[in-house]
């Protein structure tokens, strides 16, 4: 039907606040996403250790295997929200409601087993797709815990450092931030992409 499918991806990188950076058409095969692959991985193995520690600590007694049970991907990193799906799962009962809220209780930035080890740059996310021919968005910029000077400061950031694209259209956004983020897409000559944000891997 004339629709064209590309690779993409989603990279968790970090400021002072969580920036999500989408990646389309990235050369898996270029040997930079070999070495940022490898540096995900493993600062999220190294992560996801820290977290179970101080869970531990707090009468959190979740194991690697509960972890890595609610990953579809083996190839995945070991994201914090498969920490949060295993916590909410029957057989913790107590630990958590949902997987969202035991997110927002104690893994979000600020809350008290979050941990920033080995998480990459927006900077080092955004060279790593220019250098293997890929193309670069903010995702839901609406998202981001900022006021909207600091944000629109952050977004004139990433485009000197390389940002092509800003998904303007994204489920989570009212009409009026769709219209807001185009407008500022076409200030800065950026793309135009839009999502969903409906991933499970």
């Amino acid at each position: 039907r004339g629709i064209k499918c590309v690779r993409g991806l989603e990279i968790s990188a970090y400021t002072e606040v969580k920036v999500h950076i989408l990646g389309y058409n990235v050369n898996s095969s270029c040997d930079e996403f070999t070495k940022f692959m490898s540096f995900v991985c493993d600062g999220a193995m190294e992560r996801t250790m820290d977290i179970l520690a101080k869970l531990k600590k707090r009468g959190v007694n979740l194991s690697f295997g509960d972890v890595v049970r609610e990953r579809k991907c083996p190839q995945s990193p070991v994201h914090t929200m498969y920490i949060a799906r295993a916590a909410a799962r029957a057989i913790y009962k107590g630990y958590a409601s949902s997987p969202s809220a035991f997110y927002a209780d104690m893994l979000a930035p600020g809350r008290p087993v979050y941990s920033a080890l080995g998480r990459p740059s927006p900077e080092y996310a955004l060279e790593v797709i220019k250098k293997c021919g890929g193309i670069s968005s903010l995702a839901h910029p609406g998202r981001l815990t900022l006021s909207p000077s600091e944000r629109l400061k952050l977004i004139e950031q990433l485009k000197a450092q390389g940002l092509d694209g800003i998904e303007a259209v994204y489920s989570g956004h009212t009409e009026v931030e769709t219209a807001y983020f185009k407008e500022i897409a076409a200030k800065l000559s950026l793309l135009v992409t839009g999502g969903s944000d409906t991933h499970y891997a």
